[in-house]
């Protein structure tokens, strides 16, 4: 039989395991189906696959005051700022990469 000093010992090296993962853990957050906020005031996205801690896909928005939303994904509002960002993160990159190859000027000697 084992005492109460090595059943507390077990549960606390199982806690430290567990809680020590690494593993980012998103728990199925309520979905705000009224929130619209205006695009200008989301900064990103992050689309979460269903996974052993929820069986829900989920879209997480992050604002610029910081503050992270979670929206419903088969929202049509949910698809637009997801095709906004994406058309978004698109345009800047043809952007930066239209800077890093411009042509060089030649001055006449």
């Amino acid at each position: 039989m084992m005492t109460s000093a090595v059943q507390c010992i077990i549960i606390l090296a199982c806690t430290a395991i567990l809680t020590s993962s690494g593993a980012k853990v998103i728990c199925c957050l309520n979905k705000t189906k009224t929130v619209r906020v205006p695009f200008s005031h989301i900064v990103s996205a992050t689309e979460y696959p269903p996974s052993p801690y929820c069986n829900n896909k989920e879209v997480i928005i992050t604002l610029k005051n910081g503050r992270r939303v979670s929206l419903d994904p088969n929202e049509r509002y949910t698809k637009a700022v997801l095709k906004w960002l994406k058309a978004r993160d698109a345009a800047k990159n043809t952007i930066a990469s239209k800077a890093t190859t411009a042509p060089e000027t030649q001055t006449a000697s």
